[in-house]
């Protein structure tokens, strides 16, 4: 009574985002029967388990792998008061799907946090700003869209309900100590599921023309590196400083003006 069997050949495909639609769908705990439960469905399981306590103090998923466990879990699983939870997920990932359903049942409340497993990984990316110059190298190599470039404020934004906590982004970066990651953490509060602003510059406006052509601190990096190499010459000292269409014209007019000025000496 009050049970719907689902059978499926085969549960290694299952993950996170799949029992919790079973579970937000159907407004009730779940009973998994099955004699073999794969690594990673047992690290869901555990998550989801975690969540559902802190939530509405109750089990997710009853695992049952024998007819007397079954029998035991039968008499235990019961529908969860204002856990059924319903949109349309097609065509949408999976992280993003699991987003979506988790970030319903934290809603503006602040839960605490869960941790993940050895076979389901979620993190948090942290950055000194101090030493982050937007090259965005680390958005290039997250391959999740967990980290966003913001062309409206020239900020990097991270969205830490889809990352992997690959580590990609870190390899990525040019600077040294600048990004770290909070390993298998999930964050019970709203604010994990919202665009966070990791990094923000302003605009450099070329010396010449006044074109903005990169950030700030990535010009003042560079000038920094370069300008006791240059420091015998202003006019390369102050090419740090152009656009690149501005930075070969006064080099050659600085060139062209060395060169008459040679040759009236000479003259």
């Amino acid at each position: 009574e009050k049970i719907l069997p689902f059978v499926i050949e085969g549960e290694k495909f299952l993950h996170e985002a799949s029992f919790l639609t079973l579970l937000q769908e159907s407004g009730s705990s779940l009973i998994f029967y099955s004699d073999f439960i794969s690594k990673g469905s047992k690290d869901a399981i555990r998550i989801l388990n975690d969540v559902y306590e802190k939530k509405y103090n109750k089990k997710a998923i009853y695992i049952a792998m024998d007819k007397e466990e079954l029998k035991a879990a039968l008499e235990e699983v019961d529908f969860v008061e204002n856990s059924r939870y319903t949109f349309n997920q097609v065509n949408i990932k999976k992280r993003e799907t699991f987003a979506f359903r988790l970030k319903h049942i934290v809603g503006n409340e602040d839960l605490g946090t869960v941790q993940t497993g050895e076979h389901i990984h979620y993190g948090r990316i942290k950055v000194d700003e101090d030493k982050c110059t937007l090259c965005l190298s680390c958005v290039g190599a997250c391959n999740v869209d967990a980290l966003i470039a913001n062309v409206n404020d020239n900020s990097l934004r991270l969205n830490a309900s889809v990352c992997t906590s690959c580590g990609y982004c870190i390899a990525s970066c040019p600077e040294s100590d600048c990004m770290s990651l909070e390993e298998d953490t999930l964050e019970l509060k709203p604010t994990w599921f919202t665009e966070q602003t990791l990094a923000k510059d302003t605009l450099f406006g070329c010396v010449e023309c006044g074109k903005e052509f990169a950030t700030t601190k990535a010009v003042l990096k560079i000038a920094t590196m370069m300008a006791p190499i240059f420091a015998s010459d202003p006019i390369k000292e102050r090419t740090l400083y152009c656009c690149e269409s501005c930075k070969p014209k006064i080099m050659m007019a600085s060139y062209m003006e060395n060169k008459n000025n040679y040759n009236k000496v000479e003259g």
